[in-house]
């Protein structure tokens, strides 16, 4: 637009010139051509500016393809940083859950072992209030029998007694509690041919007898039981009428025992 305007301006001004100097005389015409010579070379040339625009054309067409190219390469850092925030969430995902169901086993395991705990404590409890009964006893050191009569058997040798239950002075344990109880014993004779031999009784009802003659060798007999006794009754043992028990010694080889089981 200014290199237009400058032309008609330059053209308006040559044509004046040109209609002065066919009316002046040669030294005005000289004069003239000297002053077209130097506008005209002092005209800005256009086609160096096209060119100078083209230049600058091209220079931004080749900045933009760069900058296409930076974008394109931008584009796929993007996406590669979207993927790896979609694997990262994933993975954030999968830790959650793991926490998730170990915070769940860790609730569990808590609760099985309160639950232990607890089961733990009422069995304590239950073995710390429930009643304690024994004893264990052996015959003594003399010879028993043979009598007439049954006579009752007195285990003069007490080595435990917990609740007091057997009676070393009349051979007659009683149940403290109502229970199951277990009872064993053992009847031994070193002379020759004797009838070696014990009864159990429960509240005068006669419930075991074992018997053993000797021969040219001692004689042992044993045996053990359960019983389900009420509170006061009574449990013991005699000689049977014509039986014999030798003289115990320090092995305590003739004994009574027996022991609360569990109460009912």
């Amino acid at each position: 637009m200014k290199g237009s305007a400058t032309q008609l301006l330059l053209l308006f001004s040559l044509c004046g010139a040109w209609a002065q100097w066919e009316s002046q005389g040669t030294e005005a015409k000289e004069t003239t051509h000297k002053v077209m010579r130097r506008q005209t070379h002092s005209t800005p040339d256009i086609w160096a500016d096209l060119k100078e625009l083209r230049d600058m054309v091209v220079e931004q067409r080749v900045e933009l393809r760069n900058m296409e190219a930076k974008l394109t390469d931008s584009q796929k850092e993007v996406e590669e940083l979207k993927k790896e925030m979609t694997s990262v969430r994933v993975e954030m995902s999968i830790t959650k859950t793991e926490l998730e169901l170990q915070k769940t086993k860790g609730e569990e395991l808590k609760t099985e072992n309160t639950a232990l705990e607890e089961r733990m404590t009422v069995s304590e409890k239950v073995i710390k209030d429930k009643p304690k009964v024994a004893f264990s006893t052996a015959l003594g050191l003399e010879d028993t029998g043979p009598f007439n009569t049954e006579t009752q058997l007195v285990y003069k040798t007490v080595f435990i007694n917990i609740a007091s239950g057997y009676n070393p002075t009349t051979g007659i344990f009683t149940a403290s509690v109502k229970g199951v109880y277990f009872f064993t014993y053992t009847a031994v004779d070193y002379r020759i041919s004797q009838n070696v031999g014990v009864a159990l009784y429960h509240n005068g009802k006669k419930i075991m007898h074992n018997y053993e003659r000797t021969g040219k060798s001692d004689a042992l007999v044993s045996n053990a039981l359960l019983l389900d006794l009420e509170e006061g009754d009574v449990v013991y043992l005699r000689l049977p009428s014509g039986y014999t028990l030798h003289c115990d010694d320090t092995n305590n080889q003739s004994t009574f025992s027996g022991f609360l089981l569990f109460p009912q």
